[in-house]
């Protein structure tokens, strides 16, 4: 055997290029099954990802034990004994990754039941997904932390007693998504503050935050990149600036009177992506004041990608003068940013914007690469009177030479009778809504496709 093939390192990068690969995992088997030198290195491959949860692991354990079915369900017929383990153990030190979903028959048994005296359940894990339907609380989910564990996503019930274990257990954790944890009581949101302030290497966080001290602690971590957040309502916030000096990605819900006031304890943050989901429609004073204050709290030379969405359900009658629909004077709103790339923008009650209108935005934005001025909810019937027409995707093409998604209602019933030499082909997907079109649609498609060669 050539002495190159004595490098530990040479194998594993073999593996991992195998890995990639169509038909890897059986590759992988047949390497560890003939070749010494591989069985290692392409059992780490096979074992790294588990996202069936335990299934793998049940099916190393004596025959008589579980009883599979169809869907991966596994009903346990006996007690489990510390003997059952020996063959399991081998592959479990190889689990890095690891996605359960509970309820699953014999995962609460099985962890259990695991040897107190061999140490941690999975000691390389670094990554975990815990997904947990029922209502009460699950303490398996505590055997399964490690202090090398850098990524944590739980979908399932915290308590007090259960939230104090992940800093304590898992102190160099990196990605934390807690966001999706429910039945939270007061005892349990306290909880949930003190693991947040215990927790410093943090950089990615996803979480609900009820309390002020947690989110001056998140504002001062020095790598945190990425929140996706929601404020309480009754949270109140501070009159200082929050850091947050290495925020690049921010997502926050719901609340526009909230989501306002972040903003406003904010200043010139670097961040270069804004999403902003608002429940219920706010009103047109209340969006007025959220464009003033993320004027303020962003950097207007880092942002490149802005998203204000509505997830309302139910819009307001279009007869409140309380909601007025998008105009330029909102838009203008954002050229401050004037290295915008991407820009969605929702509307409950329409948008009362022309083909000028838009091209004062294309000559704004000349890089922009995704356009989207939405009507929410998609069912809505309001845009079947929009004031765009199809002369302004020939402005777009014309000075938006990189645009590569738009999504605009606009009047498709008359087609320019002068159309535009211009072409662009960097568009590659457009989503007209409901816009009202001529008959027959095939002129209307042709028009499109004679300045966009690449449309879906």
């Amino acid at each position: 055997m050539h002495r190159c093939l004595s490098i530990l390192e040479l194998f594993e990068n073999i593996c991992e290029h195998v890995n990639s690969a169509n038909q890897a995992q059986s590759t992988l088997a047949a390497l560890a099954r003939t070749c010494k030198g591989f069985t290692g290195p392409a059992l780490n491959c096979l074992w790294a990802v588990q996202t069936h949860g335990m299934v793998n692991l049940m099916r190393c354990m004596p025959p008589d034990l579980f009883e599979f079915g169809d869907n991966r369900e596994a009903r346990l017929l006996r007690p489990i004994l510390a003997a059952d383990w020996e063959r399991p153990l081998i592959y479990m030190r190889r689990i890095r990754c690891l996605y359960c979903s509970v309820p699953m028959a014999g995962v609460s048994e099985l962890c259990a039941s695991f040897p107190d005296d061999i140490g941690s359940l999975f000691p390389k894990l670094t990554s975990l997904h815990w997904n947990n339907w029922t209502s009460g609380d699950d303490p398996s989910i505590l055997l399964l932390l490690s202090p090398r564990l850098t990524s944590l996503s739980v979908s399932a019930r915290l308590s007090e007693t259960m939230l104090p274990a992940i800093p304590r257990t898992c102190p160099a954790l990196k990605n934390l998504d807690i966001y999706r944890c429910y039945h939270m009581n007061s005892s349990d949101r306290s909880a949930l503050s003190s693991c947040l302030r215990d927790l410093h290497s943090l950089e990615s966080v996803e979480v609900v935050i009820s309390d002020m001290v947690a989110l001056e602690h998140l504002s001062r971590l020095p790598c945190l990149t990425s929140l996706t957040t929601r404020l309480l309502a009754n949270l109140p916030l501070p009159s200082m600036s929050l850091p947050f000096i290495a925020l690049k990605a921010l997502v926050i819900r719901y609340n526009i009177e909230q989501v306002t006031r972040f903003f406003q304890s904010c200043s010139g943050l670097p961040l270069n992506n804004v999403t902003i989901e608002l429940d219920p429609c706010p009103t047109t004073a209340a969006m007025d004041k959220l464009h003033t204050a993320l004027r303020q709290g962003c950097s207007h030379a880092s942002l490149l990608s802005l998203a204000i969405e509505i997830q309302d359900d139910d819009p307001p009658d279009l007869g409140d003068d309380a909601y007025s629909a998008v105009n330029m004077e909102s838009l203008r709103s954002f050229f401050c940013f004037v290295n915008i790339t991407s820009l969605c923008i929702a509307s409950c009650v329409g948008f009362s914007i022309d083909d000028q209108g838009l091209k004062e935005l294309a000559i704004t934005w000349p890089q922009i690469r995704e356009l989207r001025l939405r009507l929410e909810p998609y069912y809505t019937d309001i845009h079947l009177h929009p004031q765009f027409s199809l002369r302004c995707l020939s402005i777009l093409a014309e000075h938006c030479r990189a645009l590569a998604a738009l999504e605009i209602t606009l009047d498709a019933t008359v087609i320019p009778s002068d159309p535009d030499t211009i072409s662009q082909s960097a568009l590659c997907r457009l989503d007209a809504g409901k816009s009202p079109i001529a008959s027959p649609a095939v002129n209307v498609a042709r028009f499109i496709s004679t300045l966009f060669s690449e449309h879906d």
